[in-house]
């Protein structure tokens, strides 16, 4: 199996990535090229999916320059972003720039899904909330604003879609991307009667196939794009958390993945389809055969530490510069010689509306008990623990959903500090920790490639041997406490604000209603 390898093409939200595996998971070629938003207005993200291809291409080329003989990679396997659409005809030629998972134009539309649906049915029969994150809000939006652009469009695809068009010339997605749309039903099927009620047309979404199933091979002109042996084998891809959730062991009950890049993703395995009552938590189906994840998203975590930094840390870039050394990690020394707790500062990272487990676009980020007294070392770490607190709401009700959890497996930039690690474990109240790979997305599709082509029996012995944790933080009691009091403080602000309409009153001043 060590002459054997497959090809990860992992295409996020900021950039693409290839990864070659060898069967015994080691990582023999590696790729990645970055890519940026368009802003065409408020509320709106959009990216040019022909970029997306570009860069994967390039990846691509660039893995297979790397290896010793072309005739080794045995298949290819596509992670990416959910949700975004991408409207292409009949040829797959794209009509219009994608719109991104994290554009909010769609909230007209959400309001007619209420209506015509209503929140709870959607949420019963697709495991989702009602909200522009979705797919579906998205191509109701391009109906009516784009009318003629609609008709003309045969299929919308999501990127993994429009990436394995580009390399097989198939229409196909999988079960855990059509379940990011709002269509699909948690029985593994396309809704027909939310799709009519939408005023949607069913034929406009593609196949869904098990992830890890054959879906085509690599044609003549993908494979001089990219460098790939025509006819390699392509499986069907997941969607990027659902394979992190695969590639930190995240297979059985009893763990969950707190993934904090950009945003965070608190992710937890399931056996069969568990719904929130309060509908805070969504339930999707997993990579894994036969299994659903619980799962928890929010847009802007990581991304208010980068913010803060490029905004006001203009002495600690200065300064790392000088020092070759990561200025976040000069942010968090400065921020360690602030108290657990911050003297009573709170943040909420809501800088572009919340998603779990509030589902308010309007929200927006707060500072919230300064004084003449707070120190800069204070603000700073109070973005961290605003953080943690974010996504231990998140957490709390899975645990409150499915039972007791051992330990919590972090991912992302974020993990990457220590000092916010523990941060997390004394937030969360229960043990943390990194495992033996950094790109877990790219690793659990690999993971799932070698399963597909009978390298390995199972996806859970697999993970068994090839999955192991390299750092643990037990939390501390008595800063576990203080956090406890913080985060319902946390909740009340967030409460009084949205109770008496703050945001919305915010979101009219500023025009975004």
């Amino acid at each position: 199996m060590a002459d054997n390898a497959v090809l990860v093409l992992d295409v996020g939200t900021t950039g693409a990535r290839a990864m070659v595996f060898n069967g015994e998971f080691q990582v023999v070629a590696s790729a990645y090229r970055e890519y940026r938003n368009i802003y065409p207005g408020p509320m709106m993200v959009e990216q040019d999916p022909e970029v997306w291809f570009n860069a994967a291409a390039e990846v691509a080329r660039a893995c297979v320059a790397q290896m010793k003989a072309r005739a080794q990679l045995t298949a290819v396997i596509v992670a990416s972003q959910r949700a975004t659409i991408i409207p292409v005809d009949k040829e797959g030629r794209v009509l219009r720039r994608a719109i991104l998972w994290q554009d909010s134009r769609s909230i007209p539309q959400c309001k007619q899904i209420s209506e015509l649906v209503g929140d709870t049915e959607i949420y019963k029969r697709t495991g989702l909330k009602v909200n522009p994150y979705f797919s579906v809000p998205k191509i109701m939006w391009v109906a009516e604003h784009e009318p003629d652009l609609y008709k003309k469009t045969h299929k919308f695809l999501m990127v993994h879609d429009f990436i394995q068009f580009c390399l097989t010339g198939a229409f196909v997605t999988d079960h855990s991307h059509a379940s990011r749309t709002m269509a699909y039903n948690l029985n593994r099927y396309w809704d027909k009667d939310i799709i009519k009620a939408t005023g949607l047309d069913a034929d406009k979404f593609c196949d869904a196939f098990q992830a890890g199933e054959r879906v085509g091979a690599i044609t003549a002109g993908a494979a001089a794009l990219t460098g790939i042996r025509e006819g390699t084998s392509v499986f069907a891809g997941a969607g990027d958390q659902q394979f992190a959730a695969v590639g930190l062991g995240i297979v059985t009950s009893g763990k969950i993945e707190a993934n904090t890049g950009t945003g965070s993703f608190v992710l937890s395995q399931i056996d069969k389809p568990v719904l929130d009552p309060q509908e805070r938590i969504l339930c999707s189906i997993a990579a894994v055969p036969d299994k659903w994840v619980l799962e928890a998203g929010m847009y802007t975590t990581g991304s208010v530490y980068q913010w803060f930094r490029d905004q006001m840390g203009s002495q600690e870039i200065a300064l790392a510069r000088e020092r070759n050394v990561d200025p976040f990690a000069l942010l968090d020394e400065q921020a360690a010689t602030a108290p657990i707790g911050s003297s009573g500062v709170l943040w909420i990272t809501h800088f572009t509306g919340s998603l779990a487990p509030y589902w308010n676009p309007y929200s927006k980020g707060v500072l919230f008990n300064l004084s003449l007294s707070t120190t800069r070392a204070e603000i700073i770490r109070a973005i961290l623990e605003g953080i943690a607190i974010e996504v231990n709401k998140n957490i709390s009700i899975m645990k409150e959903m499915g039972g007791s959890v051992q330990e919590i497996r972090i991912a992302g930039g974020a993990a990457k500090s220590s000092f916010f690690n523990q941060i997390q474990a004394d937030v969360y109240g229960t043990r943390v920790a990194t495992t033996n790979f950094t790109e877990a997305t790219a690793l659990g599709a690999a993971i799932m490639a070698a399963v597909a082509l009978r390298w390995y029996p199972t996806i859970e012995n697999t993970v068994e041997k090839v999955v192991h944790t390299t750092a643990c933080y037990e939390p501390n009691p008595e800063a576990h406490v203080t956090y406890q009091k913080l985060s319902e403080l946390h909740h009340g602000i967030y409460r009084a604000l949205q109770e008496n309409r703050i945001y919305e009153k915010a979101a009219e001043n500023r025009g975004q209603t």
